[in-house]
């Protein structure tokens, strides 16, 4: 993926469930590159408590 420059927008389009309710305690990020290409990306985010993954997203960037 690349950087992008102060003036450049994105438009974000974020879908997914929450699978368990996270607590207010420790909580790993996975982020997961789907697809690149020149003006959206995709990726999947997972936050998982304890071993357990709580909220899992899909994530589409695209530039304007």
């Amino acid at each position: 993926m690349r950087a992008l420059s102060g003036s450049t927008r994105i438009r974000a389009a974020v879908r997914g469930p929450f699978v368990s309710a996270a607590g207010p305690r420790p909580a790993e990020i996975h982020v997961e590159p789907l697809r690149a290409g020149r003006n959206a990306t995709q990726v999947r985010v997972r936050l998982s408590q304890g071993g357990a993954v709580r909220i899992e997203a899909l994530i589409t960037l695209e530039r304007l």
